[in-house]
């Protein structure tokens, strides 16, 4: 599948064929938003369909399979390092499972919501796909998520994005922010960018 998608989207670019909506710009780059390899933790969220599972295994191993069909594929060319199929994007880094407006007069959506996540529940449900994905999958891109995880948008998250991803896994793709994750999340204060609490 992964495979699929990588050559598809080469071809696409190279033929220079617009994007799936109406301003039919072409494509920028060769980078894929996908996979979705979040947990499925809530039959309301509206995306599960997207994500192959709630189980952390499983979404790594899946995670992994698509990143080194869509990147590396079969095509000889792309197997000795120096050139890449396509680029994926993981996402949504990290906790992520909230659509829509929920609470009091629609207050509570994934742009405000906080996932309140220990340190053990981190590192046993939520990241495991996305270390799987980077370690042994080789991908090349992450996509923070709109929510924060423990008082710390995702997307300004120091701890996230710099220790954990880039430390730990030793990532050393390009890391987005989902559409408008940056302009639309709570400020945060210096000394919330790298949480103690954990």
């Amino acid at each position: 599948m992964g495979e699929v998608i990588g050559v598809e989207l080469r071809s696409l670019w190279l033929q220079g064929v617009g994007e799936n909506h109406d301003s039919n710009l072409p494509h920028i780059g060769l980078d894929c938003w996908s996979p979705n390899i979040g947990i499925v933790r809530d039959p309301r969220w509206g995306r599960n369909l997207e994500t192959p599972s709630e189980d952390p295994l499983i979404n790594g191993r899946f995670g992994a399979a698509v990143t080194r069909g869509l990147q590396v594929g079969s095509d000889p060319v792309y197997r000795d390092d120096r050139y890449l199929q396509a680029v994926v994007t993981l996402k949504h880094f990290v906790a992520n499972s909230l659509e829509g407006d929920w609470g009091p007069n629609g207050r509570l959506n994934r742009h405000t919501f906080d996932a309140k996540i220990s340190r053990f529940d981190l590192a046993n449900t939520y990241m495991p796909a996305f270390k799987t994905s980077v370690v042994e999958g080789g991908a090349k891109g992450v996509m923070c998520s709109y929510n924060s995880v423990n008082g710390v948008p995702s997307c300004a998250s120091e701890w996230l994005l710099k220790d954990v991803a880039r430390g730990e896994w030793g990532f050393d793709g390009y890391i987005t922010s989902d559409c408008g994750a940056v302009s639309r999340a709570p400020p945060a204060s210096p000394h919330q960018l790298r949480p103690t609490n954990l």
